[in-house]
């Protein structure tokens, strides 16, 4: 016998507000020798305060609150994002020559490249293992943990010792990076509307190279007066993103497919 699926129509809103909840439900039976399947699918409960406002928008296709709330915690993130890997590229000559117990040019072009090396890799391990579990914790959990990780991480670059120590941090730095790439890429799209989506993704990418200028501002002023060890006020200053999560957890709501379909694995 072939599946059959019935489905219960949505429930009706009233003319004051939005329907509190939207329910769907199929089952299907399958039958197969003495055994019957009974798959039941039952999506979506009461959304209230917030995710209220958030269901409205999408559904309505409008940019409110919500949307520009994820969109700007993305678009800082990723601001960060370009401002730690510029730094690295600014000031990783400075370093090495601090670092370095005898340094020439080949040894200071090798550990640079390697650090950045060690940054892309991290970027990939990160973006890789942080969507994963994105779906298991959620965007806006994951997006949490990937600032604070980074800020963490480079706030102890700026406490390196040795290149071996500077490389190592780095790499753990860039996975929480790419981590942070990912999850804030999936908090947007999942957030905004389809008409208004490629906007907002296009904007959100832009802070990568507003870090950019702002890294090359920074360094601009620290270092004619920050002496040789300047290069690591940059990483101090890196550590600012952490004011931030304190707004993605006040403010910013958990995207609406998250949960529904977290934890699906």
């Amino acid at each position: 016998m072939r599946p059959i699926r019935t489905e219960s129509p949505k429930q009706n809103c009233d003319d004051g507000s939005l329907a509190s909840f939207a329910q769907k439900e199929g089952v299907w039976h399958g039958h197969h020798g003495d055994r019957v399947k009974s798959i039941e699918i039952i999506n979506s409960k009461n959304d209230r305060g917030e995710n209220n406002v958030q269901k409205k928008e999408i559904e309505i296709g409008e940019i409110g609150i919500v949307q520009k709330r994820a969109l700007l915690s993305s678009f800082i993130g990723w601001m960060f994002d370009g401002f730690e890997t510029s730094t690295l590229i600014l000031v990783g000559s400075a370093a090495m020559l601090s670092l370095l117990p005898d340094p020439d040019p080949d040894q200071i072009r090798f550990a640079v490249g390697t650090a950045l090396g060690g940054t892309l890799l991290g970027w990939a391990v990160g973006g890789t293992v942080g969507s994963i579990m994105a779906d298991y914790v959620g965007r806006k959990k994951m997006l949490m943990i990937s600032i604070v990780g980074y800020c963490a991480f480079t706030a102890f670059t700026a406490l390196s010792q040795s290149v071996m120590m500077l490389i190592a941090l780095r790499f753990l730095t860039g996975m929480f990076l790419g981590t942070e790439w990912s999850t804030g890429t999936a908090l947007v799209a999942e957030t905004w509307p389809a008409s208004a989506r490629a906007k907002a993704l296009g904007f959100m990418q832009s802070g990568y190279g507003f870090g950019f200028f702002l890294a090359a501002g920074f360094w601009l002023l620290i270092q004619p007066y920050a002496g040789p060890e300047g290069w690591r006020l940059m990483f101090v200053i890196g550590v600012l993103p952490a004011i931030l999560v304190i707004y993605i957890r006040r403010q910013v709501p958990e995207s609406k497919l998250a949960r529904c379909c977290g934890r699906q694995w």
